[in-house]
């Protein structure tokens, strides 16, 4: 048997609070306020292509070192503010655009080894969008 998954893109338009083990962000559109928090223990990759319209936190709060990975494929929108924290491990961002202020927050640990936080901002984007 051969199982096919079928990306599903959803809209939320008002505030999501969201906790989970495996939080993948792919697709969806975010109208509201987003606090958005990964709390498991194994490394998670997201496809992207989610819009922010309003202030976005996201929160890897796992107490294991892992990789959150966002925006491997397509590219993650933050319209306004964007809060990014991380408690341990790689948090990356592949292919994300900015467009208000945002805030990168690494918890400081007694551990030798705190992570590393990526932020990769996609510039030849911006420009095709003032053109």
């Amino acid at each position: 048997m051969v199982a096919m998954v079928i990306p599903i893109i959803m809209a939320f338009n008002d505030s999501v609070t969201a906790s989970a083990p495996l939080l993948y962000l792919n697709g969806s559109r975010f109208n509201g306020v987003a606090h958005l928090t990964n709390n498991g223990s194994s490394s998670v990759t997201s496809t992207g292509g989610c819009y922010f319209k309003k202030k976005a936190s996201i929160y890897n709060s796992c107490s294991t070192s892992i990789t959150y990975s966002f925006s491997t494929t397509a590219i993650d929108t933050f319209v306004t503010d964007a809060l990014i924290q991380n408690n341990i491990g790689t948090l990356a961002f592949t292919k994300a655009v900015f467009l208000g202020a945002v805030t990168l927050k690494m918890q400081i640990r007694q551990q030798a080894v705190i992570g590393i936080m990526y932020l990769v901002l996609v510039k030849q984007y911006l420009r095709e969008l003032s053109q």
